[in-house]
């Protein structure tokens, strides 16, 4: 199910394998252990210890999330982590002037639910392709501490090609933004299931720190977590390829009902430049 990215792939040859359904997981790759070792330096220092899976044990929930917040924007804007992530691309035979990525995003999944936020809690099943609308966007997702099978990411890979009721054609991104605006909570994040697909018949992903998984954003997936009171703390972002996009290339869209392609999350990786300047 889960297929060890060879050295030499092409990313064309990718594409090709992530649009039919295959999930990659990327390893042994310095550029990769050198990102997941940065930002283990930034949550520990926003945390405050060198063991940040275990800070919500003792950290009230107004502070653990306050850090959490914290621990995000300082990932997002890291330039040691962008760097590393442009090396794990060029690393892989991407071209990064027809490479278009969103930025690293810290994930924080907390054990107890107190200390939710709207950032920092377990996602519902969704494909990312729902919100997006991009088919040829794939998703790349890595744990910075060790994870467990029930504190990780599900995947039902056997839905791939089936349709599943969905709240995509009501989600709209602009009312997200004016909501975040306006201070309100009562916004719905992303695009979701109607009723979720059951945890049994979901396959975790077990991958170690140091390696990364690369899917289809097409994929139903969603997150896991338990009462261990350890928090789940990883990585990931998207991207899609300029040829990907210019030769209609991509996964099957079986479910997918929302109007708003989102090019402005994606900047050209090689100069920054917005994708809403070639595609608008």
């Amino acid at each position: 199910m889960f297929q060890t990215w060879k050295t030499g792939t092409s990313p064309a040859a990718l594409s090709e394998d992530l649009f039919d359904g295959s999930m990659i997981v990327v390893r042994t790759l310095r550029p990769l252990e050198t990102m997941v070792g940065r930002a283990r330096q930034i949550v520990e220092t926003v945390f405050e210890t060198n063991d940040p899976v275990r800070a919500e044990a003792y950290l009230e929930p107004d502070q653990f999330t306050a850090r959490a917040e914290a621990a995000r924007k300082a990932i997002a804007k890291d330039r040691e982590i962008d760097v590393a992530w442009c090396g794990v691309l060029q690393a892989m035979g991407f071209d990064l002037q027809g490479t278009y990525g969103d930025r690293m995003r810290l994930r924080i999944v907390p054990s107890r639910r107190q200390s939710h936020s709207k950032s920092a809690m377990p996602l519902a099943a969704h494909r990312d392709s729902w919100g997006a609308c991009i088919m040829a966007q794939v998703n790349w997702w890595l744990p910075i501490y060790p994870i467990s099978a029930t504190r990780t990411m599900l995947v039902w890979p056997d839905l791939f090609r089936t349709s599943v009721a969905n709240t995509s054609r009501d989600w709209n991104f602009s009312d997200v933004v004016a909501a975040r605006k306006a201070g309100r909570k009562d916004y719905q994040l992303l695009p979701v299931t109607e009723g979720q697909p059951s945890i049994e018949s979901g396959v975790p992903v077990l991958i170690e720190p140091g390696e990364m998984l690369v899917f289809s954003a097409a994929h139903l997936h969603g997150s896991v977590s338990d009462d261990s009171g350890l928090t789940r703390l990883g990585m990931d972002t998207r991207t899609f390829l300029r040829d990907d996009v210019d030769q209609a290339r991509g996964a099957p869209n079986v479910d997918g009902q929302g109007q708003q392609i989102q090019w402005g999350w994606f900047k050209r990786m090689s100069d920054g430049a917005s994708a809403l300047d070639v595609w608008s």
